[in-house]
C-alpha cells in the first residue's frame, strides 16, 4: 500500500512540475499614465505592441494600469514594445437610455493614439514599472 501512495505522490509532483514548465515567460508590468503637468489620465487603455503580440490594460482613475495578456495582471513576454493609448475620451454623461450626452472629447493628443505615431516605448526585461507621460490635444 505504501508503494502505491509513493507512486501517486510522485505522479502528482511530476504533474505539478510539468504544469509550471513555461512559467515565468511573462513579466509583471504596471505603471501610471500622467499628463505633462503630473495629473493622471483617468480613463482609456494602454496598448503594448510587439510584432504580433498585443496586450492591453485599462487605465484606472488614478492613472495606474496593470498589464495582462490572457488574464488581468499576468504580464508581458520580454521584448521591445511600442505603446499607445486608446479610448481616452470624456463625455458630458450618459442619458437614462444609454446615449452619450454631448460630443465625446479626446483627452490626449492624437499622436499617442496610434502605434505608428506614438513615441512611447519600453523594453520589458523583468518585472518592472513603466510610467508614461502624455499631452492633451493641441488647441486649434
Amino acid at each position: 500500500m505504501k508503494c502505491g501512495i509513493v507512486i501517486v505522490s510522485g505522479l502528482c509532483l511530476c504533474l505539478c512540475l510539468l504544469s509550471c514548465v513555461g512559467c515565468g515567460k511573462n513579466v509583471q508590468v504596471s505603471g501610471k499614465v500622467t499628463f505633462d503637468d503630473g495629473s493622471p489620465l483617468s480613463t482609456g487603455m494602454v496598448i503594448f505592441l510587439s510584432g504580433s503580440n498585443q496586450s492591453k490594460a485599462p487605465i484606472e482613475k488614478d492613472g495606474s494600469y496593470r498589464v495582462g495578456t490572457l488574464n488581468a495582471g499576468d504580464g508581458l513576454p520580454r521584448g521591445n514594445y511600442r505603446v499607445y493609448i486608446t479610448g481616452a475620451i470624456e463625455s458630458k454623461g450618459i442619458s437614462p437610455t444609454g446615449a452619450i450626452l454631448g460630443a465625446p472629447v479626446e483627452l490626449v493628443d492624437s499622436k499617442f493614439t496610434s502605434p505608428e505615431t506614438s513615441d512611447l516605448t519600453c523594453e520589458v526585461k523583468g518585472s518592472t514599472i513603466f510610467d508614461f507621460t502624455v499631452t492633451p490635444p493641441k488647441k486649434r
